[in-house]
């Protein structure tokens, strides 16, 4: 694997932008974790020591029977979800030497998964919200079926709720008590909603068929309430969202938007990037956002202005 570094690029006086480097092969999802980075290409997870524009090295890489879409982090474990809807527990406490320690088979499609206090929360497609205990990663137990009762897309969790995005809007699930999650709220967009992201009294959504994004405030989770838009019509399909300070981040499919939300009743262009390939993915860390390319170039955005 080669990485080269190149200079910063301005980007419409707002942020600077500086690129990594270039992967061999596709990079499908990344997600960062204290000093490392992980992303996924092919079948393969591999791990990248180091999360800023001038030190990311290959350091391992795991093998799996299948192609990945998705990994997740938490704690010394990595959850990873491939396309034959299969959901792989792999140990990262030595991130040189991962390895492979369980696996969950759902009857139905694994579409979003996120992980906290040993428990991991599973988005079926058809089948709503799975909760599994994974106490024991070699061997995930599932603890409750919430369905939902519509096609669902996205989750994020946010204290004792998860905020599950289906074709209809936003539901908000109380997980206080894994073992019986009540939806307490909901929040009604009658379209495709592809995903979500929440930072403190927001949810951030994207509306796929309005190539919009919805800011909701979800100061009361029971009552959910419109808060502001941004319309982004001429810039393809969004895939992933994500939030720094005052900023949001989207991911489309031929590029990168920045919006500045300190208004987050009136979100504002702060500046966009064109891509060669579309965008399959973005993380958080920092005051940098990275962003994989479905050509394997990994970005690194600075949003220091």
């Amino acid at each position: 694997m080669f990485f080269m570094v190149t200079a910063g690029i301005s980007l419409a006086n707002v942020l600077n932008m500086e690129k990594v480097g270039h992967l061999d092969g596709n990079v499908s999802s990344l997600t960062i974790a204290e000093n490392y980075t992980y992303i996924t290409q092919g079948h393969d997870l591999v791990v990248l020591h180091g999360t800023s524009v001038s030190n990311v090295s290959e350091i391992a890489r795991l093998a799996t029977p299948w192609e990945i879409h998705d990994v997740l982090i938490s704690g010394n474990h990595a959850y990873v979800v491939n396309t034959t809807n299969s959901l792989l527990v792999v140990n990262i406490t030595n991130p040189s030497s991962p390895t492979l320690e369980g696996s969950y088979e759902p009857s139905g499609l694994i579409v979003d998964i996120d992980v906290a206090n040993n428990y991991a929360y599973v988005v079926d497609h058809y089948n709503g919200l799975i909760i599994e205990d994974i106490n024991n990663p070699t061997s995930p137990i599932q603890v409750s079926n919430l369905n939902l009762n519509d096609l669902a897309y996205g989750i994020t969790l946010s204290d004792k709720y998860a905020y599950v995005t289906v074709w209809n809007g936003l539901m908000i699930i109380d997980i206080s008590d894994p073992n019986s999650p009540i939806v307490v709220g909901n929040y009604a967009i009658p379209e495709y909603n592809n995903d979500v992201y929440v930072s403190g009294n927001y949810a951030y959504m994207i509306c796929d068929e309005s190539n919009s994004l919805e800011i909701v405030d979800i100061t009361n989770p029971s009552a959910p309430t419109f808060e502001g838009v941004y319309v982004y019509e001429n810039d393809g399909q969004a895939y992933d969202v994500a939030v720094s300070g005052n900023n949001a981040c989207l991911a489309v499919s031929n590029g990168i938007i920045i919006l500045n939300i300190s208004d987050s009743s009136i979100p504002t262009l702060a500046g966009n990037y064109n891509t060669n390939s579309s965008v399959s993915d973005i993380a958080v860390a920092g005051n940098y956002v990275f962003v994989a390319e479905d050509n394997g170039s990994l970005l690194s955005i600075n949003l220091n202005s």
